[in-house]
């Protein structure tokens, strides 16, 4: 199910998500699911399980909160850009795949891409919610105006491919890194979803048979990573745990008498490998150092050493800041690095890094906090730490690699548009962030 999150604590998100999952799948069509099947099979149900009690549960919990709209208004928008997948009618009668987004396309494209500034017309949380929760079998369409939408997976059970896309259209020519792409499945399991036979001759077996496709989200994963560069393979992460239910039987999507057992499994690492828990520490690690990113000083981009700092995406005097500067950073370096040693930044010799600033010998990381005074007497206190990018090795190692070594952990981690050439930095100079 697609749920589109507000700022919610996790245990109410828990209890709305379980008390959902029981109104909705706790109660079929017909007031029984072999009565659903069978009333969808004469058409009389478009699916097992009404939208009635989902609904509900949604505007109940979300309100009538619009999903995108009042973050942007006319040509501003919001810095942080959010796509959520679903499919609608096509204007050939079948169903295309579909964005809705709170960002523009530069230079227009608009295909498969839907943007409200207007919070009137823009679809409420609630909508979008019903709109990427329309499984096929399981739950109907969801219509606003005369537009029909159902479940993104139907094209896009994993979306990775399109959201490297929309990278792509949103800063043209490489103009921004990816630092980090993470993939959440929804569990592995030995058997795999198939389409009941019950279907197979009924009119909705075409729609069946491309979301049976599109479940196998592991394939589409293997696909992107195969069309991958090294250096680029080192920033995708895939977490995909294994699942199986309390007597062994596959999970599909309405068992939700099953959730009790699956989240004792989680809290108890029953559930969890050793490997995947790694994987879970490795991905927390790489979204921490990837909080910092350099920011260049120099007014021109020109030949020559980049002058610049590293600053933090934490907002400024917060505990959050605060607490990663003291408890998690222990130190900053530079390294300049092969293409080969880019994309496996272990390999790089520890003698080949310079260390920048060592937080745990300094303590409070006062030197790295400037404090800005505005001409009404104001001031504000920011984490600045000034460093030059260097291109003496340009010839044998081109790339710039500023990194962070977290307490605790025996790596160091490039930080956010990292491994880098000097060319590319300042290619992507204009942006003021690279």
């Amino acid at each position: 199910m697609g749920i589109v999150m507000k700022n919610n604590s996790l245990e109410s998100m828990t209890e709305f998500f379980e008390d959902a999952a029981e109104a909705t799948f706790g109660n079929p069509n017909g007031g029984a699911e072999w009565v659903a099947k069978g009333g969808m099979f004469f058409r009389r149900y478009p699916s097992i399980y009404p939208e009635t009690d989902l609904k509900q549960h949604l505007q109940r919990f979300f309100g009538m909160t619009p999903l995108f709209a009042p973050a942007t208004s006319g040509t501003f928008q919001s810095t942080t850009r959010v796509a959520v997948t679903t499919a609608k009618d096509g204007p050939d009668g079948g169903s295309t795949q579909c964005l809705i987004a709170n960002y523009n396309r530069p230079q227009g494209d608009w295909t498969y891409f839907e943007r409200e500034d207007d919070a009137r017309m823009d679809m409420a949380i609630w909508e979008a919610a019903l709109a990427t929760s329309a499984a096929p079998i399981y739950l109907p369409t969801y219509r606003k105006g005369s537009t029909n939408y159902v479940d993104g997976a139907l094209y896009a059970n994993c979306p990775v491919r399109l959201a490297l896309e929309e990278k792509d259209r949103i800063w043209r020519h490489d103009g921004a890194s990816l630092d980090v792409l993470v993939s959440l499945g929804t569990g592995k399991q030995d058997k795999k979803f198939k389409a009941p036979t019950w279907l197979s001759y009924s009119f909705f077996r075409p729609l069946i048979k491309n979301f049976e496709d599109q479940m196998n989200s592991a394939v589409n994963w293997e696909k992107v990573e195969s069309a991958s560069s090294p250096l680029a393979k080192r920033r995708l992460f895939r977490l995909n745990p294994r699942v199986r239910s309390k007597s062994g039987d596959y999970v599909d999507l309405d068992h939700y008498k099953e959730m009790d057992f699956l989240q004792t499994g989680v809290e108890k690492g029953h559930l969890l490998q050793p490997e995947e828990d790694m994987a879970i520490q490795r991905v927390a690690r790489t979204l921490l150092a990837n909080l910092f990113f350099f920011e260049p000083h120099d007014q021109h981009s020109r030949p020559g050493p980049l002058h610049g700092s590293i600053r933090c995406r934490l907002p400024h005097e917060t505990n959050a800041t605060t607490s990663l500067l003291k408890d998690k950073a222990t130190g900053f370096y530079f390294a300049s690095a092969t293409r080969e040693e880019a994309a496996a930044v272990s390999n790089i010799p520890s003698g080949r890094w310079e260390q920048l600033y060592d937080v745990s010998r300094n303590g409070r990381p006062s030197k790295m906090i400037h404090e800005e005074t505005f001409e009404n007497g104001s001031s504000i206190k920011k984490f600045r730490l000034d460093c030059t990018l260097t291109s003496d090795t340009v010839e044998t190692r081109p790339y710039c690699i500023l990194a962070v070594r977290l307490a605790g952990v025996d790596e160091t981690l490039p930080i956010s548009g990292f491994p880098a050439t000097l060319i590319d930095l300042r290619e992507r100079w204009g942006t003021r962030w690279v």
